[in-house]
């Protein structure tokens, strides 16, 4: 019995090895500043982009010219060829 207490006490005392060690963490770090570096420029690069966008809209915006008005649209008796065609008929 004395030599299952010492070998269950000494089972206890070893690390089980699911620990992250110091060096895991600084690489872990190391890549989160990385992906983090990585992720602001590509931000700056969107936003210079946007910002080369907005100043071509900006330069186009009120210049532009509207779309022409469709004819205005004459009264039928006011169109031309359409008159008096009935009264020929009739004979006046």
């Amino acid at each position: 019995m004395a030599k299952e207490l010492e070998s269950l006490r000494e089972q206890l005392a070893k690390p089980t090895g699911n620990y992250a060690s110091m060096d895991d963490l600084k690489a872990l770090a190391k890549s989160v500043e990385e992906v983090d570096r990585k992720r602001i420029k590509d931000f700056e690069k969107v936003d210079a982009t946007l910002q080369k966008i907005k100043q071509f809209w900006k330069g186009r915006g009120p210049g532009r010219k509207k779309a022409p008005k469709p004819p205005r649209q004459t009264p039928a008796a006011k169109r031309p060829g359409r008159r008096s065609w009935h009264r020929k008929a009739r004979g006046r």
